[in-house]
């Protein structure tokens, strides 16, 4: 009866342990514990494509189907339709375009897919310079930093060794 309660299911479907894959009545089975403790110790392998894990039924059943790299997942991520083997959930999390990454100038939360336009408005934001506290008056678009900072190296550098 632990197969019943525990065993392979497919579309809600309890399925045949054997491999034949037939869907199995619960209702007309009835309860037999020698049966179960046989059944239980049966050698079988893992029911997921590309899986050659063996092992008796019972570990099938309570660990490895928990764990097994090769069973099919959907993607977590709200608005993201694909499935996955488990073992490659690293690998999709990589390119899921509805996945949360972390802004690199505002360090907020945003979908992949929208990261492009994201950017683009804050790159085109007006801030200030990293030296405007100590004395850089300059207020410039924050993709214009890399060549402010560069052109103005020199002034920057006296401005650290007057404060220091």
């Amino acid at each position: 009866m632990k197969y019943i309660e525990c065993g392979i299911r497919i579309d809600g479907n309890i399925m045949c342990p054997g491999g034949c894959r037939k869907v199995i009545d619960a209702t007309k089975i009835e309860p037999n514990e020698f049966a179960d403790q046989m059944i239980n110790c049966l050698t079988t392998k893992c029911t997921n494509e590309g899986c050659n894990w063996p092992g008796d039924l019972l570990d099938l059943v309570q660990v490895h189907q928990l764990n097994c790299e090769y069973i099919l997942q959907s993607c977590i991520n709200l608005g993201c339709n694909e499935k996955y083997l488990k073992k490659d959930l690293l690998q999709h999390n990589e390119v899921c375009l509805y996945k949360l990454i972390e802004c690199t100038y505002c360090h907020t939360d945003i979908i992949r897919i929208n990261k492009e336009k994201h950017d683009v408005g804050r790159l085109n934001e007006k801030v200030k310079c990293i030296y405007y506290d100590i004395g850089c008056k300059t207020e410039l678009r924050r993709r214009d930093i890399p060549l402010h900072e560069q052109s103005h190296h020199t002034e920057h550098t006296r401005l650290i060794y007057i404060i220091y």
